[in-house]
């Protein structure tokens, strides 16, 4: 480009002599005016041709930003002009940016401990209610029983059940005795292998009509449940029922949980085994003296009426 621009300028200024000369010009004149537009032509040259190094302006190149790094702070909308943006723990998703902070060790560290520790509170309120709830079950479980239990006594016990259940609709009974050994004996061989509870027992309770029994699942975990005789169309009502998830002595109250809600098909059973077609008019409890054993024994008495 430069090169045609000098052959230009020499032909420009051939025909400017030869035309100065055949003027008159004198010589001098002619040199001045052909200086002063030599230089006019060369800078503009110089300024149409974009590859003329001296005539090109320093800028320093752009680059393009093809990716913008996000390590903390705050970022505007409008600083953001294309390309990719990477943000260390962050997420973004098309042109909305959702910027979540993480947890530092010391935080995370804070956080697990209060966690543990409401986890743990929980655990001990949850402990402390269901022994102070369990206390009188456990108390009436761990008193010794006279004569302890016996095949004789459930015998006795499934006597007295199979007399009532043979009485007409309408047949009323009056004053049938259940001891405490009788009962206990009767969950203990023929109720709890039902239901598969084994070491099975039986205990009157301070109320008339109140029972206690206790075992030990079929998984090896202790319970105990406590079962009322109403007067209402059920005879046998399940109240509470627990078990054991410490390995805490026998005789303690820590380290029962109630489980009622999971035990209901317990009174069920019971009424479906017992007295399911009866309904009682009388519960009276006292003392008698065991045929057995001589030995003072609780006694359930029973009126009532089969349905």
């Amino acid at each position: 480009m430069l090169m045609h621009y000098q052959f230009a300028l020499c032909g420009k200024i051939y025909h400017k002599y030869i035309k100065g000369v055949k003027g008159g010009y004198g010589l001098r004149n002619f040199s001045t005016a052909l200086v002063a537009r030599d230089k006019d032509l060369y800078n503009n040259c110089a300024m149409d041709n974009p590859n003329d190094a001296a005539n090109q302006s320093a800028v320093p190149e752009q680059p393009h930003p093809s990716a913008v790094e996000i390590s903390g702070g705050q970022v505007n909308a409008r600083d953001i002009v294309g390309g990719d943006v990477n943000i260390a723990g962050d997420s973004i998703n098309a042109q909305t940016v959702t910027i979540q902070r993480g947890y530092s060790a010391r935080q995370v560290q804070r956080l697990v401990l209060l966690v543990g520790g409401l986890v743990f509170f929980t655990a001990l309120v949850f402990f402390i209610l269901g022994a102070i709830s369990a206390s009188a079950l456990t108390a009436a479980l761990n008193r010794p029983l006279p004569g302890g239990n016996s095949p004789e006594a459930s015998a006795r016990m499934q006597a007295k059940i199979q007399t009532i259940r043979a009485l007409a609709p309408g047949d009323s009974f009056d004053n049938v005795p259940f001891t405490e050994d009788e009962v206990s004996s009767y969950v203990h061989f023929v109720f709890g292998p039902a239901i598969n509870i084994t070491q099975g027992r039986a205990r009157f309770m301070d109320v008339p009509g109140q029972i206690a029994i206790g075992g030990n699942l079929e998984n090896g975990l202790p319970m105990m449940a406590q079962i009322n005789l109403t007067k209402n169309a059920t005879p046998i009502e399940l109240d509470s029922a627990y078990i054991k998830i410490l390995p805490t002595p026998d005789d303690s109250n820590f380290g029962w949980i109630p489980v009622t809600p999971l035990a209901r098909a317990l009174g069920q059973q019971l009424n479906d085994m017992l007295f399911g077609k009866v309904r009682f008019t009388e519960i009276r409890q006292g003392i008698t003296i065991s045929a057995a054993s001589e030995l003072p024994n609780r006694t359930v008495i029973l009126d009532g009426i089969v349905k």
